[in-house]
């Protein structure tokens, strides 16, 4: 007798679980998902024991019919795509077939549904894959799925899931995700008898921003959209000041779907880089539209990848957007909120996950775009501020009639010498040393150095080895100032990459050149000194971080002054 053999269903159902129902998250995802698709714009949710015990969602959508019903609890069953050409151009979340089935295989399933025009709905309870009761039974129109004791069947599996509270966690994560991308859907989410958020549904993409990321955050934000070549994108961005320690707060969207993807992460990494320091993120909520034929969402199970057809167009569209609004963000010209919000018209309970939104009164305005200023027709801003002081030969305190501004002297000269050497054509033209330059050099430096000499030579440095620990400069960039190029060098020779394109290989050296020229800490300025660097401060459009991504300058207004004192 043969060894192959055909599986029988309930089996197949139980590995296609395994693929697409790996904790309850999943659970929560694959039935809202079916909410969504089914027209609901009213979706709640209630779990127990982090969704380990009980997954139940309840929406309003189009419901369904006795025999679709039954149906649906069919592997493969589905209403969203009837040719292999669908596969291509899909347009709703869920499509597969393989969700309810696969959830009914490794819990206890029970479905009451009712569609349009009927007058009596269906409920089926279904135990390990198996179809156990069907009944006629009065609901409204909509649906509801009841999942308990998930993995009941699979022991092993079941051992696997995390502690209550970071299942909990990621039903909150995508919940939260998929509110964002749908705000015009009412979302609830309960723990037993307790509300842990209640987002109402809002015409206002930037009012449901508000609500899930919390007015804190959502207040900073700046606006940015776009259209190209058939791609549409809009999103908000946080500014530089408002960074995070990981990637917390990045919502990505594409076609209305929440996707974790590496390359849009690093467009956007790339689009704040001189902004923000290397090890802090920003927040981010960005909604991308591309044509279905352009981009494939089969790459997973779980739909959570995607693969772009084009990535590089992405990359020029999302990334020049992105760098173009942070250009224009003005750190300390923001206007007040005009309009007023309560937040008792969006409830989260006082433990739930993150603690979003604490029930108090706030005034917010509701458009997020109103209450963005960009950069203003102020041509001599700094130059008109009031001088004050020197701070530790560091800071040069002034003053206007906003409050007081701050400057990091080193931060705003190194911003300024950087963007002008960024404006430098390359290869740059080399000046003969009449004493060339000794350098002292580690034999690991060495070593680095003598695959290094030709990329120093179109930065516009002649570096010769003389012996294991040293090197002598003979010629150095003819636009640089009198500086310490040995310093320089050395610090090339260190974070100089092979592989690097041009453009990194600039950037790094006009970074480096910018640091070891700009002014430095416990230098005290004349006063026409620093008239000149308010001046230059002025001519430069971007003067807001030094290239690394720190800010050159604050304000602290009168208020911050008195909360400071604990005296509002």
């Amino acid at each position: 007798m043969g060894k192959i053999r055909i599986l029988p269903d309930v089996l197949c159902n139980k590995i296609a679980a395994g693929e697409v129902i790996e904790r309850p998250a999943a659970v929560v995802k694959e039935l809202v998902e079916n909410s969504i698709d089914a027209g609901a714009d009213n979706i709640t949710v209630i779990i127990e024991g982090g969704g380990k015990k009980l997954v139940e969602v309840t929406d309003n959508g189009e419901g369904m019919d006795r025999e679709d019903a039954l149906l649906a609890l069919e592997r493969h069953a589905t209403s969203k795509i009837s040719s292999p050409d669908d596969l291509y151009r899909i347009g709703t979340l869920g499509f597969r077939g393989e969700a309810l089935a696969s959830i009914a295989a490794v819990s206890r399933l029970r479905m009451v549904t009712r569609s349009r025009g009927e007058e009596l709905g269906t409920e089926v309870f279904v135990e390990g894959g198996t179809i156990r009761e069907v009944n006629d039974t009065g609901c409204p129109v909509g649906c509801r799925v009841t999942v308990r004791d998930l993995f009941f069947n699979l022991p092993a599996r079941k051992r696997f899931l995390k502690a209550e509270t970071t299942e909990r966690y990621h039903i909150v994560d995508f919940l939260q995700r998929i509110a964002l991308a749908y705000p015009g859907i009412h979302f609830r989410l309960c723990q037993g008898s307790k509300i842990v958020f209640d987002y109402p549904k809002t015409g206002d993409l930037s009012r449901r921003v508000g609500q899930v990321l919390g007015w804190d955050i959502a207040e900073k934000l700046v606006y940015f959209s776009g259209e190209r070549d058939g791609y549409r994108f809009q999103g908000f961005i946080s500014p530089p000041e408002l960074t995070f320690p990981s990637w917390k707060h990045l919502y990505l969207f594409v076609n209305g779907r929440s996707v974790r993807d590496s390359t849009l992460s690093r467009i956007i990494r790339d689009g704040f880089s001189g902004y923000i320091p290397a090890d802090e993120y920003p927040a981010a909520v960005i909604f991308l539209e591309v044509p279905a034929e352009l981009v494939d969402v089969n790459v997973h199970p779980t739909k959570r990848e995607v693969r772009f057809r084009e990535p590089s167009r992405i990359n020029g569209l999302l990334g020049d957007e992105i760098r173009s609004a942070l250009s224009r963000i003005d750190l300390a010209r923001r206007s007040l909120p005009g309009k007023k919000f309560t937040s008792s018209s969006v409830y989260c309970a006082e433990q739930s996950l993150n603690t979003l939104l604490k029930p108090r009164e706030v005034e917010r305005d509701l458009k997020l775009e109103e209450r963005i200023t960009r950069w203003t027709d102020n041509p001599d801003f700094f130059a008109r501020l009031q001088y004050l002081c020197q701070i530790d030969g560091t800071y040069l305190a002034c003053r206007d009639e906003k409050g007081i501004v701050i400057i990091d002297v080193h931060a705003a000269h190194e911003r300024i010498l950087y963007n002008r050497l960024s404006r430098t054509s390359f290869p740059l033209m080399s000046q003969r040393l009449v004493r060339p330059i000794l350098v002292e050099l580690s034999a690991e430096e060495t070593e680095r150095l003598e695959d290094r000499c030709e990329t120093l030579k179109v930065l516009g440095y002649d570096v010769d080895k003389l012996d294991m620990s040293a090197a002598m400069i003979r010629s150095v960039p003819a636009i640089l100032p009198p500086c310490r190029h040995d310093a320089v060098v050395k610090d090339l020779i260190k974070t100089l990459d092979h592989g690097l394109g041009i453009s990194e290989l600039v950037d790094l050296f006009v970074k480096t050149v910018a640091c070891h020229n700009a002014i430095r800490g416990a230098a005290y300025l004349r006063e026409e000194e620093i008239k000149w660097l308010l001046t230059e401060m002025d001519r430069e459009m971007e003067v807001l971080t030094c290239p690394h991504g720190r800010p050159t300058w604050i304000r602290l207004t009168r208020q911050e002054v008195d909360r400071l004192f604990k005296r509002t």
